[in-house]
């Protein structure tokens, strides 16, 4: 039902982050390459980051920056709030 009231519209689309964001658990987060990997456009990887932490399946964090070069917010990791999912084989 929740998946509805965000309006996703491919559920597989949705899956397949979880699953390849799962992989790459404490590194930063390249939406650009994620998105290329699964045939959707870099605003629908947002979107479902924004929905999986809407619904406590994940955190985003967002590192300090150490110099001035780098702009806040820019990069980020993830973090799954249960580690089972992170085990889970779907």
């Amino acid at each position: 039902m929740f998946l509805v009231w965000q309006k996703v519209r491919n559920s597989q689309a949705i899956k397949d982050l979880t699953r390849a964001l799962a992989y790459q658990i404490g590194s930063e987060v390249n939406e650009t390459e994620i998105a290329n990997r699964l045939g959707v456009n870099r605003r629908t990887v947002a979107s479902y980051i924004d929905v999986l932490e809407q619904a406590f399946v994940l955190v985003r964090v967002i590192p300090y920056p150490k110099t001035q070069d780098v702009k806040f917010g820019e990069k980020y990791k993830v973090y799954f709030i249960d580690l089972g999912i992170k085990y889970t084989h779907w």
